[in-house]
């Protein structure tokens, strides 16, 4: 049996104490090598899918503005393929990427060999 003082004592705590679905981790100040390799993986594998049509021998720079929430603001192809077919493709499939969530975001340079 509980009393009135050890029931109100009993409520505030369970007031006070979020829920563990509510707990968040800390994000981390910026993306580590692993998750920009892996989507550097991931950009690669959808220029192959989408953007190749034939066995092309090409470089392409890309440059990829990263929100603090893990979506691309911003993709750009830097240099003379900005402008082709081939570098439309490739700026369309790095702005689908999805990286993870960090405080600052952050901006990355990518270079696409296709090979």
């Amino acid at each position: 049996r509980i009393d009135a003082p050890q029931r109100a004592h009993a409520v505030e705590r369970a007031l006070e104490a979020p829920e563990p679905a509510q707990v968040q981790p800390p994000l981390r100040t910026k993306l580590s090598t692993t998750q920009l390799r892996s989507r550097k993986d991931e950009l690669y594998r959808r220029v192959q899918r989408r953007c190749v049509d034939s066995r092309m021998r090409r470089t392409i720079k890309i440059a990829v503005r990263v929100a603090p929430t893990g979506a691309v603001q911003a993709a750009s192809v830097i240099g003379g393929m900005a402008s082709t077919k081939l570098g439309r493709c490739v700026r369309r499939q790095a702005e689908q990427l999805e990286f993870a969530a960090t405080q600052e975001g952050g901006f990355y340079n990518y270079t696409v060999r296709i090979r």
